[in-house]
């Protein structure tokens, strides 16, 4: 396994969640690798929207692409994602 990079960073609408587990399935079909981790981390004390990360090997391929597939997969599920700056 290659060691992990967080790749993408959103958080989604009010009042919207979503599962550990649709969440790996969703992440590993957008970046076409099941080599991939996610987390949910509360923002802030209020825990007002979480903020979910994806974290996959550096090699995994054009970030611009995984985003917009895993908007698309989001979207299907009604979901609505808006991504923030992954800083490194």
């Amino acid at each position: 396994m290659e060691h992990h990079v967080a790749t993408l960073r959103f958080t989604l609408g009010n009042g919207q969640s979503i599962g550990p587990g649709k969440l790996r399935e969703i992440s590993i079909i957008a970046c076409r690798s099941p080599d991939v981790a996610v987390e949910r981390n509360a923002r802030g004390h209020n825990q007002e929207r979480p903020l979910y990360t994806l974290f996959a090997p550096a090699s995994v391929g054009e970030t611009s692409r995984i985003e917009q597939h895993l908007r698309d997969l989001l979207g299907g599920l009604g979901l609505r994602a808006t991504f923030v700056p992954v800083v490194r």
